[in-house]
């Protein structure tokens, strides 16, 4: 004797429109939509001392009142990367008793090739404390592992680095990703 239980058909158009709209609803999510990821380095942090956000450990300070003083000109860092993602907003706080000029880099090809640019935008913050704001293109980046190398250059240590500071507090980035119909 079979026992067929009969399923009404408003339910079987609910259980064929659950994974319909979990499908479009994820690729809505992933490329039809603009996406921003915010990456926030607080160097000097418990996270900083554990894993050390800046390259190599030679060119900066130990941690001091949760920051660090970079005594080299070039330091680097790794960002997280999205493929086709179209620029990036770059702010960093910072202490320098040189004046304010340096410069980011942005990874462009195989080897140690950078594409550099001045930081142009300074606020300056309370207790002498500046925060630099710049938003870069990331057209002709060169990402290696889903990462993007990007340095820090402060020419004025390559004059003076035993005499001069430099101190970063943090710095954040925000990436931006345009959508399929942007």
């Amino acid at each position: 004797m079979n026992t067929f239980v009969k399923i009404p058909g408003w339910l079987k158009v609910i259980i064929l429109l659950i994974p319909i709209f979990i499908v479009g609803y994820l690729l809505y999510a992933n490329f039809i939509q603009n996406q921003e990821f915010n990456y926030f380095y607080d160097i000097g942090s418990p996270e900083d001392s554990l894993k050390p956000y800046l390259a190599p450990l030679n060119r900066t300070s130990e941690i001091i009142n949760n920051y660090r003083n970079i005594n080299h000109r070039l330091v680097y860092f790794n960002i997280p990367y999205t493929k086709g993602s179209e620029n990036m907003l770059v702010t960093v706080k910072f202490l320098t008793d040189l004046n304010n000029s340096f410069s980011l880099g942005i990874k462009n090809n195989i080897g140690w090739n950078y594409t550099w640019t001045n930081f142009d935008n300074y606020l300056p913050q309370e207790d002498d404390w500046v925060i630099a704001e710049r938003l870069f293109s990331l057209s002709g980046s060169y990402p290696e592992k889903n990462k993007l190398s990007l340095s820090f250059d402060i020419i004025e240590l390559s004059k003076n680095p035993e005499n001069s500071t430099f101190f970063i507090d943090w710095i954040n980035i925000t990436v931006y990703k345009p959508g399929v119909f942007s």
